[in-house]
């Protein structure tokens, strides 16, 4: 017996309902982030350590802080950009930015476009705007 287009799709969707849900998050863009950062943070620790607290022009306690603070705050923008990624489930779909997260039903999503030359996924919505991945 020769299986119908209608079983054979409504067995792939269950096959994929039973993979979800499903992250998508560019990972060499995160691993490159999180390596800068935590490199970054390093440098400026070992600086403010190394710097001379006598001398001609002594550095304080005060400034060793604020430039392995500094550190901190570079790893911290460079942890913020790794953050995108999108997660899909049976319900819908939740985008996660650089500081934003939205939630999305999948009755709001009409389309998905990824033209050339564009960095990342654009989501066409049922209230007439698009929103980047």
């Amino acid at each position: 017996m020769n299986p119908t287009g209608d079983d054979q799709a409504g067995r792939a969707r269950a096959e994929a309902a039973a993979r979800l849900p499903v992250t998508f998050r560019p990972l060499l863009t995160r691993v490159v982030l999180l390596t800068v950062g935590v490199l970054l943070l390093g440098t400026f620790v070992v600086l403010a350590v190394l710097m001379p607290g006598e001398g001609a022009s002594p550095w304080s306690t005060g400034d060793r802080v604020s430039v392995a603070v500094l550190g901190v705050f570079a790893l911290a923008v460079l942890a913020l950009l790794s953050r995108p990624k999108a997660v899909a489930d049976r319900d819908g779909l939740t985008v996660v930015n650089v500081v934003v997260t939205r939630r999305l039903a999948w009755a709001e999503v009409l389309g998905v476009r990824l033209r050339p030359g564009d960095a990342w996924v654009h989501l066409d919505l049922a209230d007439g705007t698009t929103l980047a991945v």
